[in-house]
């Protein structure tokens, strides 16, 4: 039987992968029920008409989450050309720090490859395993925002990954992303612990992270296999009793 957690219905499937609001929202339910039974009472729009593994994964809608200078939703089909050009422009430095598209190593060359990606990514959010947005800057991808490895049960808990364009560094839009992803992860996710992994060098997620005041809990000696070799990260932790003390002055200063 799947545990209900606020809006979603966990079936116990998940998988282990690694990194690092207010205004109008739309929160969609994400739900997955054992073949025969009934959903959560919701009109649901079947994906596909998927069947994951004896279960029937149904999609209600998607997280639109809206902040102050961006917007994140999950990606679409018109994102295609757009998408690519900003992995492909910020692939090196992606790499180097384990970030980037979760499926592949290397951007996705062709509209095929593009839409498998997206499939991933919408099966990643049906089964509760992962929940990955686009970072929106009026209608230009600017990057990308991603809980990934989630684990429910007596865990409850993400890697938070978050990557953005070169292009639009020192617009502090890395901790909006943050904390319109953290909102999203404890108020509708019913998560308990998210963790940003981050390589000891990558000094501009760490300045992202210290302007934010997220708690470190110390280096890890190889946590993480970045391009084929297990290197240490600095594991950074909001839990939800911390989110619920500095909720608000965390939104009034970088969402608004």
């Amino acid at each position: 039987m799947g545990r209900v957690l606020g809006s979603t219905v966990n079936a116990g499937m998940n998988a282990a992968t690694g990194f690092g609001g207010v205004g109008p929202r739309r929160f969609g339910t994400q739900f997955v029920t054992p073949r025969g039974m009934g959903g959560p009472g919701l009109a649901a729009q079947p994906f596909g008409g998927a069947d994951v593994l004896g279960f029937e994964a149904a999609l209600v809608s998607e997280a639109v989450l809206t902040g102050r200078n961006i917007v994140l939703r999950p990606l679409n089909t018109g994102d295609r050309d757009h998408y690519c050009d900003t992995v492909e422009r910020n692939r090196p430095r992606l790499d180097a720090s384990g970030t980037g598209p979760a499926h592949e190593q290397t951007a996705p060359a062709t509209r095929g490859a593009y839409d498998e990606l997206i499939e991933h990514y919408d099966l990643l959010r049906l089964l509760d395993q992962g929940h990955w947005f686009a970072l929106v800057d009026g209608d230009e991808v600017i990057g990308e925002i991603g809980l990934e490895g989630v684990v429910r049960g007596q865990v409850q808990s993400a890697f938070l990954v978050l990557w953005v364009d070169e292009a639009h560094a020192g617009r502090s839009l890395a901790p909006e992303a943050y904390v319109l992803l953290a909102r999203h992860a404890f108020e509708d996710l019913g998560l308990h612990r998210v963790e940003a992994a981050v390589l000891t060098d990558n000094e501009a997620v760490r300045r992202a992270l210290a302007k934010l005041d997220i708690r470190s809990e110390g280096v890890s000696p190889r946590y993480l296999l970045v391009e084929g070799e297990w290197q240490d990260h600095e594991r950074f932790i909001l839990t939800a009793e911390e989110w619920t003390e500095r909720r608000e002055a965390l939104i009034a200063e970088w969402v608004g």
